[in-house]
């Protein structure tokens, strides 16, 4: 991979991971914000139901001290069961020596459930009271509706606050309680202008204004503007951290495994890129240094050969080596192209090709070849004349990669056709043989640098599995394409596009 290729794709790994953190740390945030305006609502709820609390108990003392410091008069209810009910007066109780006047009522049920029971009472008119009775029942009506009255009063007379400062914080205690919370808790109470009337830590007293949980609470009378009570939880974030534990391991686990996965997949690709430096420094290399011997055998080959009188043994051996010399030239000037390759360094030396000719010269070069395994190499072509501009000697090492392949992978007597066709704005070269074929499977990956395909019960086969890699990638630089088609058993067929335009 090119340093290039390598930076752009770290850079946009880098942005693609920072992206994904930023949106999860802020979804975490938005819950967390969430659970923390929740946990706020609660709590005013919270402090508005200790408010109604404190507002009924204040109430109810105020009602039983009035009635404790008045008369005694009582009614007196009767067993009977119906709805509607009768009840008998027996005033001044408290004197059992004197006669009591008798009287009787009539009590209307207007409401009534499971809980509760609503009535309305109604003085009997109907019926012969005696006066004194009479006047008994109308002063004792009257004496419950002065004591309505004063209780009234009592709650709307304008006198200076007094704030039951315990009362509050036994009935913010026990509702918390009552809800399962565990909380640690300071609350101030404010008057209109922000000054403090009561604060259960003197010490916290800047801190506890500044929270957001806070109500308006009613001071003594009605005419004055309501006090606030302000509360400070300060387990508050713990505690809603607690209540989104899953969410945030959660996040924080998928946080850790991307930022892993990144760290490994780039440390995956540059241990990639120094497997490849290593790798084409080490072909380079080889292949450099075989170049001199085989220059010497060369040379050694044309210098016996020249001398004559060889006998025909020598003459066959001679042949031998100049093939082998030759066909190791070849494999170190391909090795070199792929290293080229790799490093994008492979300059192509265009001119005008005639690929028709190209062709017929392969065909005449793997001829002798076939015809020793009484195979048959046919080119057949719809152009007898094609000007491509092109590498010769790439294009002409490419395409015989293919066509060696072809001879090698087939247990068969060989049968490769080569045709040759035209479009207006393309060459197409297709390259059929009825060798051991490949599976698909292998088909994806055959044009992969080093890979070789399984060969089955061929044994005899040699290669290093570069040929395809540097037959795909020539031609790739020449703007066209290559794909292949095969089947088990069956054979190949390798199809080649080449732009081109006819002039």
């Amino acid at each position: 991979m090119k340093e290039r290729n390598l930076l752009v794709i770290t850079i946009l790994m880098t942005i693609a991971v920072v992206g994904l953190i930023s949106i999860q740390i802020y979804f975490i945030n938005n819950a967390f914000m969430v659970e923390e305006l929740r946990f706020d609502e609660n709590m005013r709820e919270l402090l508005r139901d200790v408010n109604r609390k404190a507002e009924k108990q204040h109430a109810a003392k105020l009602i039983i001290n009035k009635i404790n410091s008045g008369k005694n008069n009582f009614v007196y209810m009767s067993k009977d069961s119906s709805a509607d009910k009768k009840f008998f007066g027996n005033g001044n109780h408290s004197s059992p020596a004197l006669p009591s006047p008798k009287f009787d009522i009539d009590v209307k049920t207007i409401f009534t459930d499971s809980s509760k029971k609503t009535i309305r009472i109604i003085k009997r008119t109907d019926k012969k009271i005696d006066l004194s009775s009479k006047k008994h029942l109308d002063s004792m009506v009257f004496g419950k509706q002065k004591l309505v009255t004063e209780i009234v009063d009592e709650l709307v007379t304008i006198k200076p606050d007094v704030i039951d400062s315990k009362l509050l914080d036994s009935l913010i205690h026990i509702e918390l309680k009552n809800r399962g919370l565990d909380l640690k808790y300071y609350f101030v109470i404010t008057d209109f202008n922000g000054n403090i009337l009561y604060s259960s830590d003197s010490l916290m007293n800047e801190t506890i204004v500044k929270s957001e949980i806070r109500i308006a609470l009613p001071p003594s009378d009605f005419f004055s503007p309501p006090n606030s009570l302000i509360i400070l939880f300060s387990n508050k974030y713990f505690f809603i951290a607690k209540s989104t534990t899953l969410l945030l391991i959660s996040s924080f686990v998928i946080i850790a495994v991307i930022i892993l996965l990144f760290y490994k997949t780039v440390k995956m690709f540059l241990m990639q890129k120094k497997i490849n430096e290593v790798k084409n420094d080490l072909i380079n290399n080889i292949t450099h240094e075989f170049k001199t011997p085989i220059s010497t055998i060369s040379l050694a080959c044309d210098v016996l050969s020249d001398v004559g009188n060889q006998t025909p043994p020598t003459e066959k051996y001679l042949s031998i080596i100049k093939d082998e010399n030759t066909r190791l030239q070849k494999m170190v000037e391909i090795l070199l192209g792929t290293a080229a390759l790799e490093k994008g360094e492979l300059l192509l030396q265009k001119q005008d090709v005639d690929l028709y000719s190209l062709f017929t010269a392969l065909v005449d070069k793997f001829l002798p070849i076939i015809e020793q395994k009484n195979g048959s190499l046919i080119l057949q072509s719809e152009i007898k004349s094609c000007l491509f501009s092109g590498d010769e000697f790439h294009l002409s090492a490419a395409f015989s990669n293919i066509i060696e392949n072809s001879i090698k992978y087939n247990t068969n007597t060989p049968e490769i056709l080569v045709t040759i066709t035209k479009s207006f704005k393309s060459l197409t070269i297709t390259i059929s043989d009825n060798g051991i074929g490949i599976s698909k499977t292998e088909t994806k990956k055959i044009f992969n640098t080093f890979y070789r395909i399984s060969t089955g019960n061929i044994h005899n086969i040699r290669g290093y599995g570069i040929g395809l890699s540097y037959t795909k990638k020539i031609i790739e630089m020449h703007g066209g394409t290559i794909s292949i088609e095969s089947q088990l058993n069956k054979g190949s067929s390798f199809t080649i596009t080449l732009p081109y335009e006819q002039n």
